[in-house]
Protein backbone atom coordinates (compact mmCIF):
# COMPACT_ATOMS: atom_id res chain seq x y z
CA UNK A 1 0.00 0.00 0.00
CA UNK A 2 1.41 3.43 -0.85
CA UNK A 3 0.71 6.96 0.46
CA UNK A 4 1.30 10.10 -0.88
CA UNK A 5 1.85 13.32 0.52
CA UNK A 6 -1.79 14.66 0.26
CA UNK A 7 -3.16 11.78 1.90
CA UNK A 8 -0.95 11.55 4.50
CA UNK A 9 -1.07 15.29 5.36
CA UNK A 10 -5.51 15.17 5.39
CA UNK A 11 -4.97 11.81 7.88
CA UNK A 12 -2.25 13.57 10.50
CA UNK A 13 -4.49 16.76 10.12
CA UNK A 14 -8.03 14.59 10.85
CA UNK A 15 -5.95 12.83 13.48
CA UNK A 16 -5.33 15.95 15.60
CA UNK A 17 -8.56 17.77 15.10
CA UNK A 18 -10.13 14.27 16.93
CA UNK A 19 -7.93 14.53 19.53
CA UNK A 20 -8.63 18.30 19.97
CA UNK A 21 -12.64 17.64 19.83
CA UNK A 22 -12.30 14.47 22.62
CA UNK A 23 -11.57 16.63 25.03
CA UNK A 24 -7.71 14.98 25.90
CA UNK A 25 -5.90 18.85 26.38
CA UNK A 26 -8.35 19.64 29.42
CA UNK A 27 -11.16 21.25 26.88
CA UNK A 28 -9.07 24.33 25.51
CA UNK A 29 -6.74 24.81 22.68
CA UNK A 30 -2.82 25.25 23.92
CA UNK A 31 -0.62 27.39 21.39
CA UNK A 32 -1.70 28.25 18.35
CA UNK A 33 -0.75 31.47 15.29
CA UNK A 34 -1.72 33.91 17.69
CA UNK A 35 -0.30 32.58 21.31
CA UNK A 36 -2.10 31.79 24.20
CA UNK A 37 -1.98 28.60 25.54
CA UNK A 38 0.69 27.10 28.29
CA UNK A 39 3.73 27.81 25.89
CA UNK A 40 2.15 30.18 23.10
CA UNK A 41 3.23 33.29 25.59
CA UNK A 42 0.12 35.55 25.95
CA UNK A 43 -3.40 34.92 26.27
CA UNK A 44 -4.57 35.22 23.15
CA UNK A 45 -8.11 36.89 22.02
CA UNK A 46 -8.95 40.81 22.26
CA UNK A 47 -8.90 42.29 25.49
CA UNK A 48 -11.26 45.11 26.29
CA UNK A 49 -10.16 47.81 28.60
CA UNK A 50 -12.70 48.59 31.79
CA UNK A 51 -15.15 50.80 31.19
CA UNK A 52 -13.61 54.53 32.26
CA UNK A 53 -15.09 57.63 32.53
CA UNK A 54 -13.57 59.44 29.62
CA UNK A 55 -14.04 63.19 31.65
CA UNK A 56 -12.35 61.79 34.98
CA UNK A 57 -11.30 57.85 34.50
CA UNK A 58 -13.62 56.70 37.17
CA UNK A 59 -14.67 52.81 36.81
CA UNK A 60 -18.11 53.76 38.91
CA UNK A 61 -19.98 55.78 36.59
CA UNK A 62 -19.94 56.32 32.91
CA UNK A 63 -19.09 59.58 31.31
CA UNK A 64 -22.83 60.61 30.67
CA UNK A 65 -22.81 60.64 34.87
CA UNK A 66 -19.91 62.16 35.56
CA UNK A 67 -20.17 64.57 38.19
CA UNK A 68 -17.20 66.51 37.36
CA UNK A 69 -18.91 67.18 33.78
CA UNK A 70 -19.17 70.74 33.92
CA UNK A 71 -15.15 70.95 34.99
CA UNK A 72 -12.17 71.67 32.87
CA UNK A 73 -10.41 68.33 32.42
CA UNK A 74 -7.46 68.20 34.49
CA UNK A 75 -4.30 68.96 32.82
CA UNK A 76 -1.37 66.85 32.07
CA UNK A 77 1.65 66.40 33.95
CA UNK A 78 3.80 67.43 30.98
CA UNK A 79 1.80 70.78 30.73
CA UNK A 80 2.51 72.27 34.36
CA UNK A 81 6.59 71.14 34.00
CA UNK A 82 8.81 74.04 33.53
CA UNK A 83 10.12 74.71 30.34
CA UNK A 84 13.23 72.59 29.31
CA UNK A 85 16.15 74.99 29.04
CA UNK A 86 17.65 75.60 25.54
CA UNK A 87 19.64 73.41 23.63
CA UNK A 88 22.90 74.21 24.63
CA UNK A 89 25.63 75.93 21.96
CA UNK A 90 28.03 73.50 19.63
CA UNK A 91 31.20 73.54 20.76
CA UNK A 92 33.18 71.38 18.82
CA UNK A 93 35.32 69.39 20.79
CA UNK A 94 33.04 69.65 23.89
CA UNK A 95 30.19 68.07 25.62
CA UNK A 96 27.42 70.17 27.34
CA UNK A 97 26.10 68.31 30.38
CA UNK A 98 23.40 70.36 32.35
CA UNK A 99 24.59 71.69 35.79
CA UNK A 100 21.98 72.61 38.27
CA UNK A 101 24.18 74.33 40.54
CA UNK A 102 24.94 76.71 38.19
CA UNK A 103 21.97 76.47 36.65
CA UNK A 104 23.45 76.02 33.15
CA UNK A 105 25.50 73.59 31.19
CA UNK A 106 28.65 72.70 31.95
CA UNK A 107 31.22 72.05 28.93
CA UNK A 108 33.53 69.30 29.39
CA UNK A 109 36.13 67.60 26.78
CA UNK A 110 34.87 65.02 24.80
CA UNK A 111 37.57 62.69 24.18
CA UNK A 112 40.95 63.31 25.51
CA UNK A 113 43.04 64.93 22.89
CA UNK A 114 45.36 62.97 20.90
CA UNK A 115 48.63 62.14 20.86
CA UNK A 116 50.27 64.54 17.91
CA UNK A 117 51.43 62.25 14.94
CA UNK A 118 55.18 62.00 13.78
CA UNK A 119 54.78 64.65 10.92
CA UNK A 120 53.43 67.14 13.60
CA UNK A 121 56.07 66.22 15.91
CA UNK A 122 58.70 66.83 13.07
CA UNK A 123 57.38 70.15 13.01
CA UNK A 124 56.72 71.19 16.58
CA UNK A 125 60.53 69.32 16.62
CA UNK A 126 61.99 71.95 13.75
CA UNK A 127 59.87 74.79 15.07
CA UNK A 128 61.51 74.41 18.60
CA UNK A 129 65.06 74.25 17.37
CA UNK A 130 64.63 77.29 15.09
CA UNK A 131 63.42 79.38 18.15
CA UNK A 132 66.09 77.93 20.11
CA UNK A 133 68.68 79.17 17.51
CA UNK A 134 66.93 82.56 17.61
CA UNK A 135 67.45 82.62 20.82
CA UNK A 136 71.13 81.99 20.96
CA UNK A 137 71.40 84.36 18.06
CA UNK A 138 69.94 87.23 20.49
CA UNK A 139 71.99 85.96 23.37
CA UNK A 140 74.75 86.33 21.42
CA UNK A 141 73.64 90.12 19.78
CA UNK A 142 72.91 91.39 23.37
CA UNK A 143 76.42 89.79 24.49
CA UNK A 144 77.72 91.92 21.75
CA UNK A 145 75.79 94.93 22.17
CA UNK A 146 76.79 94.35 25.98
CA UNK A 147 80.54 94.68 25.19
CA UNK A 148 79.84 97.77 23.01
CA UNK A 149 78.11 99.85 26.02
CA UNK A 150 81.33 98.90 28.16
CA UNK A 151 83.82 100.09 25.27
CA UNK A 152 81.49 103.36 24.73
CA UNK A 153 81.58 103.74 28.88
CA UNK A 154 85.18 103.51 28.59
CA UNK A 155 85.93 105.73 26.08
CA UNK A 156 83.59 108.14 27.75
CA UNK A 157 85.92 108.00 31.20
CA UNK A 158 88.99 108.42 29.11
CA UNK A 159 87.21 111.34 27.51
CA UNK A 160 86.17 112.98 31.25
CA UNK A 161 89.82 112.23 32.31
CA UNK A 162 91.61 114.05 29.30
CA UNK A 163 89.44 117.10 29.53
CA UNK A 164 89.48 117.14 33.20
CA UNK A 165 93.77 117.21 33.02
CA UNK A 166 93.19 119.43 30.09
CA UNK A 167 91.33 121.73 32.30
CA UNK A 168 93.49 121.56 35.07
CA UNK A 169 96.52 122.72 32.91
CA UNK A 170 94.75 125.65 32.06
CA UNK A 171 93.55 126.74 35.37
CA UNK A 172 97.40 126.15 36.31
CA UNK A 173 98.74 128.11 33.51
CA UNK A 174 96.37 130.68 34.29
CA UNK A 175 97.40 131.09 38.36
CA UNK A 176 101.31 131.11 37.16
CA UNK A 177 100.69 134.43 34.88
CA UNK A 178 98.60 135.93 37.82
Amino acid sequence: MSYNATEVGHAIGFAVAEFVKSGALGGRRVGGRRGGGRHGGGHGGVHKRPKLCYHCGSEEHANRDCPHKGEPRPRSVGRDAQQAPAAPPVVYGYRAIWDSTIGGFAFVPSSAPAQPGPAQQHVEATERQMLDAEERAIEERMADLQGRLDEIRSRQQELDQQEQAIESETEDGRQGED
